[in-house]
């Protein structure tokens, strides 16, 4: 692979990421033709009086998105900001009118407002967010997978599908440590390259793990086709490794996460990979794969049955003799 198509591949995958806006509201107009073809269809039924069962009718893609943006824009980042660019100041402001020395007083009443409102607002709140948005993500994944590509295949059963995504979720855990390390490497700009490379395949993975999954790909075909075409991959997740690297407060390095992902999640379902023949995979998550394959191995290890075990440890009984 020669260094001409790895800056095609990244080139190509960045814009191909931030095409997210144009494709919600192509999607969404696509999803609105639908929706009169379903109410006209029904109207028609009801005059003919045929009997028709109506399904819930699905959430709006561009409502699911406004909603995340809503939720985590603001609610939840305007909140932080408001309590410390504002709230904060205020009463440092006030209290210096009332008081002559307020270094020691501030710095008490300050750490105390700063406890009380991270343990009442801003840990629950982050709680509330993380499990809305999952949803939120799943409604946007699948609908823009039915509008962009088709019917869902999926994984051929239940157990399955459990079993991915617990496996996934711990590789994703453990690949996020891995970046973590990383940056203890004693060289400043290798660490941080090293880091920004990790978080944009694992940004990657996350975006496209909605359209993959649907597609009824396992997780193995998954990392291996993201470290086989890692370089179209790294330019896919770069605009959103540096919309969350960017600000310095991690509450709402999340909140700018969790607005413009919906927008990524779009993109990977509406995107098609630049694959390069003669690519060497780079092997990346082969480490937290086989970390992730000793947990579960040790983890699902079946106990032996108390009976069994009586029987094991019952000392035999001595033969007599006639």
């Amino acid at each position: 692979m020669s260094v001409k198509d790895i800056i095609y591949a990244i080139t190509k995958g960045t814009f191909d990421s931030i095409k997210g806006i144009y494709w919600l509201f192509t999607l969404d107009s696509l999803q609105q033709k639908a929706h009169q073809e379903r109410t006209q269809f029904r109207q028609l039924n009801r005059t003919n009086r045929s009997p028709l069962h109506i399904n819930k009718e699905e959430p709006r893609l561009l409502k699911r998105v406004l909603q995340c943006c809503s939720l985590n824009g603001l609610v939840f980042a305007a909140s932080v900001i408001i309590f410390n660019k504002l709230v904060l100041p205020l009463l440092k402001i006030i209290l210096m009118m009332l008081f002559d020395s307020t270094t020691e007083l501030w710095y008490w009443l300050e750490l105390c407002l700063q406890l009380t409102f991270g343990s009442l607002w801003i840990i629950p709140l982050y709680i509330l967010s993380g499990a809305v948005n999952s949803l939120w993500f799943q409604d946007i994944g699948t609908l823009a997978y039915r509008y962009s590509i088709g019917r869902p295949k999926g994984l051929p059963n239940l157990s399955t599908l459990l079993a991915d995504n617990l496996f996934s979720i711990l590789i994703q855990l453990l690949f996020l440590i891995q970046a973590k390390l990383v940056m203890y490497i004693p060289i400043p700009i290798l660490n941080q390259s090293l880091f920004m490379f990790h978080m944009c395949l694992f940004y990657s993975l996350y975006s496209f793990e909605y359209k993959w999954i649907q597609m009824g790909w396992p997780l193995h075909q998954r990392l291996s086709y993201l470290e086989t075409n890692w370089p179209y991959f790294i330019g896919f997740g770069l605009p959103l490794s540096f919309i969350t690297w960017w600000p310095s407060d991690w509450v709402i390095s999340g909140c700018c996460f969790s607005i413009v992902f919906p927008l990524f999640i779009i993109s990977g379902n509406g995107a098609d990979a630049v694959t390069v023949s003669g690519n060497h995979p780079l092997q990346l998550f082969s480490i937290v794969v086989g970390i992730s394959n000793i947990i579960f191995k040790k983890s699902i290890v079946r106990p032996q049955h108390p009976k069994n075990i009586v029987q094991q440890h019952q000392p035999s009984r001595p033969k007599m003799k006639r």
